[in-house]
Protein backbone atom coordinates (compact mmCIF):
# COMPACT_ATOMS: atom_id res chain seq x y z
CA UNK A 1 0.00 0.00 0.00
CA UNK A 2 2.85 2.41 0.81
CA UNK A 3 4.45 1.74 -2.58
CA UNK A 4 1.18 2.45 -4.37
CA UNK A 5 0.71 5.70 -2.47
CA UNK A 6 4.28 6.71 -3.28
CA UNK A 7 3.77 5.98 -7.00
CA UNK A 8 0.59 8.04 -7.03
CA UNK A 9 2.33 11.01 -5.43
CA UNK A 10 5.34 11.08 -7.79
CA UNK A 11 3.60 13.24 -10.46
CA UNK A 12 2.52 15.68 -7.75
CA UNK A 13 6.08 16.06 -6.45
CA UNK A 14 7.48 16.49 -9.96
CA UNK A 15 4.92 19.19 -10.77
CA UNK A 16 5.59 21.06 -7.51
CA UNK A 17 9.35 21.00 -7.96
CA UNK A 18 9.16 22.39 -11.49
CA UNK A 19 7.23 25.51 -10.46
CA UNK A 20 9.11 28.53 -9.22
CA UNK A 21 8.75 29.09 -5.50
CA UNK A 22 7.12 32.44 -4.77
CA UNK A 23 6.95 33.79 -1.24
CA UNK A 24 3.96 35.76 0.00
CA UNK A 25 6.07 38.92 0.06
CA UNK A 26 7.09 38.66 -3.63
CA UNK A 27 5.64 39.14 -7.08
CA UNK A 28 7.29 37.57 -10.11
CA UNK A 29 6.89 39.29 -13.48
CA UNK A 30 7.50 36.89 -16.35
CA UNK A 31 7.58 37.08 -20.13
CA UNK A 32 4.11 35.67 -20.64
CA UNK A 33 0.85 37.59 -20.55
CA UNK A 34 -1.98 35.96 -18.65
CA UNK A 35 -5.65 36.39 -19.38
CA UNK A 36 -6.76 38.12 -16.19
CA UNK A 37 -8.53 41.19 -14.87
CA UNK A 38 -6.76 44.19 -13.38
CA UNK A 39 -3.28 45.52 -14.08
CA UNK A 40 -0.60 43.18 -15.37
CA UNK A 41 3.02 43.96 -16.19
CA UNK A 42 4.78 41.68 -18.68
CA UNK A 43 8.55 41.46 -19.21
CA UNK A 44 8.88 41.90 -22.97
CA UNK A 45 12.68 41.73 -23.33
CA UNK A 46 16.00 42.11 -21.53
CA UNK A 47 18.95 43.84 -23.14
CA UNK A 48 22.25 45.47 -22.23
CA UNK A 49 22.92 43.11 -19.32
CA UNK A 50 26.33 44.35 -18.23
CA UNK A 51 25.98 43.42 -14.56
CA UNK A 52 29.10 42.13 -12.85
CA UNK A 53 28.86 38.33 -12.50
CA UNK A 54 28.29 37.14 -8.94
CA UNK A 55 31.60 35.27 -8.68
CA UNK A 56 33.82 38.03 -10.16
CA UNK A 57 35.28 41.21 -8.68
CA UNK A 58 34.49 44.23 -10.86
CA UNK A 59 35.22 47.94 -10.71
CA UNK A 60 31.72 48.80 -11.98
CA UNK A 61 28.56 47.00 -10.83
CA UNK A 62 26.98 47.30 -14.27
CA UNK A 63 23.35 47.54 -15.23
CA UNK A 64 20.56 45.78 -17.08
CA UNK A 65 17.75 47.26 -19.16
CA UNK A 66 14.34 45.72 -19.71
CA UNK A 67 11.30 46.47 -21.83
CA UNK A 68 8.01 45.96 -19.98
CA UNK A 69 4.43 46.27 -21.17
CA UNK A 70 1.48 47.29 -19.02
CA UNK A 71 -1.96 45.79 -19.58
CA UNK A 72 -5.19 46.73 -17.85
CA UNK A 73 -8.04 44.21 -18.08
CA UNK A 74 -6.16 42.50 -20.95
CA UNK A 75 -5.89 45.75 -22.92
CA UNK A 76 -2.42 47.06 -23.79
CA UNK A 77 -1.81 50.45 -22.14
CA UNK A 78 1.87 51.29 -22.57
CA UNK A 79 5.43 50.11 -22.91
CA UNK A 80 8.43 51.30 -20.90
CA UNK A 81 12.18 50.73 -20.91
CA UNK A 82 13.58 50.50 -17.39
CA UNK A 83 17.28 50.44 -16.54
CA UNK A 84 18.33 48.78 -13.30
CA UNK A 85 21.50 50.05 -11.66
CA UNK A 86 22.53 51.39 -8.27
CA UNK A 87 21.74 55.00 -9.26
CA UNK A 88 18.05 54.63 -10.10
CA UNK A 89 16.91 51.98 -7.63
CA UNK A 90 14.52 54.41 -5.88
CA UNK A 91 13.12 55.66 -9.20
CA UNK A 92 12.34 52.08 -10.30
CA UNK A 93 10.62 51.31 -6.99
CA UNK A 94 8.42 54.41 -7.43
CA UNK A 95 7.46 53.34 -10.97
CA UNK A 96 6.43 49.81 -9.86
CA UNK A 97 4.60 51.26 -6.83
CA UNK A 98 2.17 52.89 -9.28
CA UNK A 99 0.94 49.38 -10.14
CA UNK A 100 1.51 47.49 -6.87
CA UNK A 101 0.14 49.84 -4.21
CA UNK A 102 -1.01 47.23 -1.69
CA UNK A 103 2.39 46.92 0.06
CA UNK A 104 5.62 48.85 0.38
CA UNK A 105 8.14 47.70 -2.23
CA UNK A 106 11.59 47.08 -0.76
CA UNK A 107 13.42 45.91 -3.86
CA UNK A 108 12.97 45.24 -7.58
CA UNK A 109 15.42 42.81 -9.18
CA UNK A 110 16.09 41.38 -12.63
CA UNK A 111 16.99 37.71 -12.30
CA UNK A 112 18.80 35.43 -12.84
CA UNK A 113 21.95 37.25 -11.93
CA UNK A 114 24.91 36.60 -14.27
CA UNK A 115 27.60 34.10 -13.35
CA UNK A 116 31.10 34.03 -14.79
CA UNK A 117 31.29 32.23 -18.15
CA UNK A 118 27.67 31.08 -17.95
CA UNK A 119 25.26 32.51 -20.54
CA UNK A 120 21.68 33.26 -19.53
CA UNK A 121 18.94 31.96 -21.77
CA UNK A 122 16.79 35.02 -22.69
CA UNK A 123 13.59 33.13 -21.74
CA UNK A 124 14.90 32.60 -18.19
CA UNK A 125 14.83 36.28 -17.22
CA UNK A 126 12.18 37.57 -14.85
CA UNK A 127 11.57 40.55 -12.56
CA UNK A 128 11.17 39.95 -8.84
CA UNK A 129 9.43 42.52 -6.65
CA UNK A 130 10.06 42.12 -2.91
CA UNK A 131 7.68 43.70 -0.39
Amino acid sequence: MKKLLFLLLIPFFIQCSSKQKIAQNEIIIVQKKENKKGVQIVLKSVFDDSRCPSNVTCVWAGEVSVQVEVYENNVYKKSKTITFNYKNKAENIVWFTNYYKEKEIKEVLVLPYPENSKAINPEDYYIKIVF
